[in-house]
């Protein structure tokens, strides 16, 4: 092996000690539910070509964001109309309901939430 080669392998996090011994230690439901999150968090990685693979449409990614938006305390009057659309395609027309507030806070601040 060469000197060069070597030395990487010295520095090599998989190599370490303390990462192995650490890995031995975990239980099986533990290992089992770290080799999960590796996956999930780098299997959709395609390394070759730099892309990433993902699960939901763009429409299911708005919606999380315009919903988690509006519990976090958005007032419905500052949605664009494309995301006013999105909910009601998914809720329907009273969509706004689910988060407490009334048609007329769609274009004014109507209902103030404390």
């Amino acid at each position: 092996m060469s000197k060069k080669l070597q030395k990487s392998e010295e520095y090599n996090i998989w190599n370490n000690p303390m990462v192995t011994s650490a890995k031995k230690n975990l239980s099986a439901s533990d290992l089992k539910r770290y080799e999960a999150l590796g996956k999930s968090l780098y299997g959709k990685v395609n390394y070759k070509n730099g892309s990433v693979a993902t699960d939901s449409p763009p429409e299911a990614e708005a919606l999380l964001y315009v919903e988690e938006s509006l519990k976090s305390g958005l007032h419905p009057s500052m949605l664009e109309d494309e995301e006013k659309a999105l909910l009601e395609h998914t809720y329907g027309k009273k969509w706004m309901s689910k988060w407490g507030y009334v048609k007329e806070d769609l274009t004014d601040i109507v209902t103030i939430k404390q």
